[in-house]
């Protein structure tokens, strides 16, 4: 009889310890008396209990965190995508800049060495100092290259110069800035009202000469004056207007 009692306190200690094994693997060592592991664990249980009455049950709270967790996730990979595609247009962007920056020096470059070259034709010397933070073109001419040390001295501004020699390096200017750019259709009007006679033939040989090297683009010229020493060609039209009555 005391062998079959043995047998069945042995029996639920096993079935005890697998119940504690599904808690936790390792065996916890306690010196609390049994009574006292009972009271905590009903009112552990009385805790349990009245959370899940009072609060989302634990299935809900898990597949919350499902999707919840999803959505993060997915968000995430968006940011990274964004920020990604972000650097990729700041580095494009930053390229873009530094091509501009090399296209527009260049052509500045080339503008400035076209205008000096008009200019030595009157034997004037001069410069454009393109200021790009500022967004302003400073046009600097000195037509008194003779003079010794004054053709050394070409910070003179445009308006400080006379009316013949103003419109003179302003067609000088326009002539520098046609090299660099590619309307099919150019026109100026009375470009010649403040030249004297010498300038105006100068510029107006330069104009024709450098619209018979691009014949690819139409040229109008506008003048009140009079066309009697421009010579006419094939390419060379000039219409004269009749006064009104």
């Amino acid at each position: 009889e005391l062998e079959t009692k043995i047998s069945g306190v042995e029996e639920s200690l096993v079935d005890y310890m697998g119940k504690a094994m599904n808690w936790s693997k390792e065996r916890i060592d306690s010196r609390k008396k049994v009574d006292n592991l009972r009271r905590e664990i009903k009112v552990t249980e009385d805790t349990l209990k009245q959370q899940e009455q009072t609060q989302e049950s634990r299935q809900v709270v898990t597949d919350n965190y499902q999707k919840y967790k999803s959505s993060y996730d997915k968000a995430d990979q968006q940011i990274k995508y964004m920020t990604n595609t972000l650097a990729f247009l700041q580095n494009m962007l930053d390229s873009r800049k530094k091509g501009f920056k090399e296209i527009r020096n260049s052509t500045c470059k080339n503008i400035n060495g076209n205008f000096t070259t008009q200019l030595n034709v009157r034997s004037y010397a001069g410069k454009l100092d393109f200021d790009h933070r500022n967004e302003m073109l400073n046009i600097q001419v000195n037509p008194n290259t003779k003079e010794g040390s004054a053709a050394l001295d070409i910070d003179r501004d445009i308006r400080n110069l006379s009316g013949g020699e103003k419109s003179y390096s302003s067609v000088s200017l326009i002539l520098a800035l046609w090299e660099s750019m590619t309307p099919p259709f150019r026109v100026l009007d009375e470009f010649d009202v403040f030249m004297d006679s010498l300038n105006r033939k100068i510029a107006i040989d330069n104009i024709l000469n450098f619209a018979r090297m691009t014949r690819k683009y139409q040229f109008v010229f506008l003048t009140p004056l009079g066309t009697e020493n421009i010579d006419t060609s094939d390419d060379v039209k000039i219409i004269k207007l009749s006064k009104a009555k």
